[in-house]
């Protein structure tokens, strides 16, 4: 009888050690993070009794969550934490219906303490201060079709966080009405799936957005014969900055009331555009843009998928030329290093950026990880997604490999 309550307890020692094992020893060290949450809405008040969950990763695979309390003062701490290079972390908090999630960040060598504070804000159904600082579209123009990717950098310059409206379908933060006959809608970035959606032809998310920039963007076609084509685009937002590039072929003109024509813009690739620009549209109108053109595009001798790569390497430079043009920094250039499904997937070309996006990205897997926890998720969505981003991060740690091995 001894014998047998000795082996149960041995059991269940072994059992324990697992379970702590794998919630703790992989990121278990001496390193510190502690913080506060504050209000930004409210003269950065604390904000007390509230949960934080640290994200932890080791060699950018996302760990168990790690969540506590902030307490009367709005502070939280994490300890026993890992410090070496393999390892980072990053801090999310829920308040009010919004989502807040810090950078991605570690230890310095030597370093055993991290402080962070986390920012907050009231949340707020009006969206009176919800524009477009810059929109720019650009279109290749195929024999029967066109692609058009769009990218939208938001501003929220108020100082609550918008959260939008709940309907039948879900929530809604933001919405774009794209033109008639639209096809294909896919998303590029800045849309997370678990709240994110396409109705029709609209294209909706449900994240809600706080005081600052964000940029979105998203591609679709369009389906066209010569000679003529009206693109009718309503416009979402208040814009401050508008930008249309039109891959030029078969003598190739554009009209529209609302913008005016600006110099040609050659891409890497040698591919010409015609550029239009226009600035202070209203909400609620239309942009209206008539295409001529005097012969067909000829099929491409291309595959799909090395098109698909050039109207990219396009679409990246005209995001060089709307910075210059008065946006003030490049809307469209981030593209190419982001995935979808319609335009593959292009390595990044400048290892100096790789660190945001590697950033961008491990905290986008963490988002998907507590997504399919909770439910919102399918499995076979959720691994796809997951495997997406991690080629991703594949392909960003080879690009700073190659560049160890050159300099």
């Amino acid at each position: 009888m001894r014998r047998v309550i000795l082996m149960a307890l041995i059991v269940i020692i072994v059992l324990v050690s697992l379970v702590l094992g794998f919630s703790t020893v992989s990121a278990a060290g001496e390193g510190t993070i502690e913080g506060a949450v504050v209000n930004a809405s409210a003269d950065s008040v604390p904000v007390p009794d509230i949960t934080v969950t640290l994200y932890p990763y080791q060699d950018s695979e996302g760990l168990e969550p790690i969540n506590t309390s902030t307490d009367g003062e709005g502070k939280f701490s994490f300890s026993g934490l890992a410090t070496e290079p393999a390892y980072q972390y990053s801090v999310g908090v829920t308040y009010q219906e919004a989502e807040y999630y810090s950078d991605v960040f570690q230890f310095e060598a030597g370093q055993l303490q991290q402080s962070i504070e986390m920012k907050v804000y009231n949340a707020t159904t009006n969206g009176e201060a919800i524009k477009a600082h810059a929109w720019s579209i650009a279109v290749s123009v195929q024999q029967d079709s066109l692609l058009v990717m769009e990218n939208v950098i938001l501003t929220n310059s108020g100082s609550e966080t918008y959260i939008g409206t709940t309907g039948d379908t879900g929530k809604e933060v933001l919405r774009f009405l794209l033109p008639e006959g639209a096809q294909e809608i896919q998303f590029v970035y800045g849309f997370p799936p678990c709240c994110s959606r396409i109705e029709g032809r609209s294209i909706i998310s449900g994240r809600a957005l706080p005081p600052g920039m964000k940029e979105l963007g998203f591609s679709y076609t369009l389906p066209y014969s010569a000679p003529s084509y009206l693109l009718s685009r309503p416009v979402d937002y208040p814009t401050d900055i508008f930008v249309l590039y039109v891959q030029e072929v078969g003598g190739l003109k554009l009209e529209s009331e609302q913008l005016t024509p600006s110099d040609p813009v050659s891409a890497e690739n040698g591919t010409r555009f015609l550029q239009s620009t226009g600035k202070s549209l209203a909400a609620g109108s239309t942009l209206a843009v008539k295409f001529s053109v005097s012969d067909s595009p000829e099929p491409s001798a291309s595959s799909p998928k090395s098109a698909s790569r050039d109207y990219q390497s396009a679409f990246k430079w005209v995001g060089v030329a709307l910075a210059i043009v008065g946006a003030g920094f490049c809307v469209g250039y981030p593209v190419v290093r982001r995935r979808s499904r319609r335009l593959g997937a292009v390595p990044s070309e400048t290892p100096s950026e790789s660190p945001t996006e590697r950033r961008r990205i491990l905290i986008e897997i963490a988002r998907l990880d507590d997504d399919f926890e909770a439910g919102k998720l399918s499995e076979e969505e959720y691994q796809r997604l997951r495997a997406e981003k991690k080629a991703q991060l594949a392909a960003i740690n080879e690009s700073w490999r190659k560049d160890d091995q050159g300099s």
